[in-house]
C-alpha cells in the first residue's frame, strides 16, 4: 500500500530504533503495569526463525490470529493487550490514512473483531489509560523510551473508534476526553521523548472523536467550518502541524467539554 505521510512512519522508526532490552525499565510508580492474567502469548513473532519463515504479509497475518475457540474465553482487558501485543500493530501506519489502517484491522484481526462485541471496552481501556503516566517517561531507559511512547498511540487509537466510543456513555467519554487533556499537556512537556506527530495528533483525535460522539454542539460548530477538524475526524490526519489554531482550538472545546 502507499504510504501517503511518510513522516508519520519515519517518526516511529526513530522511536524503534532504540530497541528493546532489559536495562532501563523503571520500577515503582513509573514501572510498566503487568500484563492481564490470562493474557494471550503469540506463538510466533518477529524476531523468531518461525517469524522469518513467513515470507508474505498473508501469512504473517494468519500467525497472529486469536482461535475463536480462546477469544470468546478472553476478558476485554485481555483482548485490549492481545491488540497492544499485536506483531503486526505497526502495519496500521502502512495505508493512505491512519484510519484505513485501523480499519483494515477492526475487519480482520480476530481479537479486535472480538473486543467490537464488548460494550466496556472504554470503561476497561479508560481504568488502564488513566495509569500511564508521561511524566514517567525521563525514568525509561534510552533503549525503553521509544516503546513507552508508542504505547499511548496505540491505546489512544483504538480509544478513537467510533465503534468503542458510540457504546459508551457521555459521562465515560467526559472522563476519557479529561484524562486525554491531561496526557496532552504531559506529552508537550516531555517533547523529547513524545514528539510531536503522532503521538500529539492521536491525542487531539480522541478527544474529537469522543466530544462528536457525544454531538457537543460547540465541537461540532468548530468542525462543520474547518477542514483541518473534518480531516482528523475522518482520517486520523489532519494534514497540519498541531499547533494548527484550529486543532489548538479543538483543545479550547474539549477543555470547555469536561466541565
Amino acid at each position: 500500500m502507499r504510504i501517503k505521510h511518510s513522516f508519520y512512519l519515519i517518526s516511529f522508526c526513530l522511536l524503534l530504533a532504540c530497541q528493546k532490552d532489559d536495562n532501563g525499565i523503571p520500577k515503582g510508580e513509573c514501572a510498566p503495569a503487568p500484563a492481564p492474567a490470562g493474557s494471550y502469548l503469540y506463538p510466533v513473532t518477529p524476531g523468531s526463525s518461525a517469524w522469518a519463515a513467513l515470507t508474505t504479509g498473508d501469512a504473517k497475518m494468519a500467525a497472529c490470529q486469536i482461535p475463536n475457540t480462546v477469544l470468546t474465553n478472553m476478558s476485554t482487558d485481555v483482548l485490549i493487550q492481545a491488540w497492544l501485543d499485536f506483531p503486526l500493530r505497526l502495519d496500521v501506519l502502512l495505508s493512505n490514512y491512519l484510519q484505513t489502517g485501523i480499519d483494515f484491522f477492526l475487519k480482520n484481526f480476530s481479537a479486535l473483531v472480538e473486543l467490537q462485541k464488548r460494550t466496556d471496552m472504554e470503561d476497561v481501556a479508560s481504568a488502564r489509560y488513566k495509569l500511564m503516566k508521561p511524566t514517567c517517561a525521563s525514568s525509561y531507559g534510552e533503549n525503553q523510551k521509544g516503546d513507552f511512547a508508542l504505547s499511548f498511540f496505540y491505546l489512544e487509537l483504538i480509544m478513537a473508534q467510533d465503534t468503542f466510543l458510540n457504546n459508551s456513555t457521555s459521562p465515560v467519554r467526559k472522563a476519557i476526553v479529561k484524562e486525554a487533556l491531561f496526557k496532552y499537556i504531559d506529552k508537550k512537556a516531555n517533547n523529547t521523548v513524545f514528539g510531536d506527530q503522532p503521538s500529539i495528533t492521536t491525542t487531539m483525535l480522541l478527544c474529537a472523536r469522543a466530544m462528536k460522539s457525544d454531538n457537543y454542539q460547540p465541537f461540532i460548530d468548530l468542525m462543520n467550518n474547518s477542514n483541518t477538524i473534518k480531516l482528523l475526524v475522518k482520517t486520523g490526519y489532519p494534514e497540519a502541524p498541531v499547533t494548527h489554531p484550529d486543532l489548538l482550538l479543538l483543545i479550547e472545546k474539549a477543555s470547555t467539554y469536561i466541565k
